[in-house]
């Protein structure tokens, strides 16, 4: 087969990355590490308690009609949640104090007129509840609550 000009850079290409995968061996690949589990981390058990505690202030404030003060401590409150959920298996401790943030979180949004977005909260904790195995009498009941507040939503959209 003659090789002309146009052939001949094709085939230098094709040489070359040839010779690129033949020089990599497997110590060269790069080694995926997963990220860090917060859970491993000292301070996961701190967070949890953290958002306890900003959990039953917020919700002493909205008992007693301070609507202001516990939106406050909900804000203060919030990237605690986040963060106890990353982890890759988070224990049921952390659900239930994410769940009592986002039953009060979704009560304050839904008296301040926020219903769609106090809906979303709502029906995210039914579902949390709702798949969680096994299910248990506190599980149930928190799933109720959370079905009760969707209800509460589309009242107020006029839903139901």
């Amino acid at each position: 087969m003659p090789v002309d000009g146009r052939t001949l850079p094709v085939f230098a290409i094709a040489a070359l990355l040839l010779l690129a995968l033949c020089s990599c061996t497997p110590r060269d690949t790069p080694v995926l590490v997963p990220p860090a589990d917060p859970m491993e981390n000292a301070s996961y058990r701190e967070t949890l308690d953290q958002l306890r505690n900003w959990n039953a202030e917020a919700a002493e404030h909205w008992r007693k009609g301070e609507k202001a003060l516990a939106a406050s401590a909900l804000k203060q409150a919030q990237p605690l949640a986040k963060e106890l959920l990353d982890a890759r298996r988070p224990p049921q401790a952390a659900f239930e104090a994410v769940s009592d943030f986002d039953q009060l979180y979704a009560a304050v949004l839904l008296s301040n007129g926020h219903t769609v977005w106090a809906r979303q909260i709502y029906m995210t904790n039914a579902v949390r509840w709702r798949n969680w195995k096994p299910q248990t009498e506190d599980t149930l009941r928190r799933r109720k609550e959370a079905e009760a507040g969707v209800a509460e939503a589309d009242r107020k959209m006029g839903l139901k």
